[in-house]
């Protein structure tokens, strides 16, 4: 289960992140820190609780860390986006 580096927030199933290039709205910890939307990766997630912005991987204990695998549609979609 994810939780806050900083201050141990634990995020809920319902919190949404925006992505900053498109305007999307997603869970970051369903897609794995992948906009859906337009492909984007990211490396760091911000904290609605405390602000802090932390890489990842750092939301998750080294023994429950979970890559969400990217559906094949998914890797479709980034093939389009980034022209292959």
């Amino acid at each position: 289960m994810p939780k806050c580096p900083e201050c141990n927030w634990v995020p809920t199933v319902e919190k949404d992140w925006e992505c900053h290039k498109c305007g999307a709205i997603f869970n970051t910890f369903k897609t794995g820190a992948i906009c859906p939307s337009c492909g984007v990766i990211y490396k760091k997630t911000q904290c609605p609780e405390c602000d802090g912005c932390f890489p990842y991987e750092e939301w998750f204990d080294d023994d429950d860390f979970l890559f969400t695998p990217i559906s094949s549609s998914q890797k479709e979609d980034m093939n389009l986006l980034k022209g292959q």
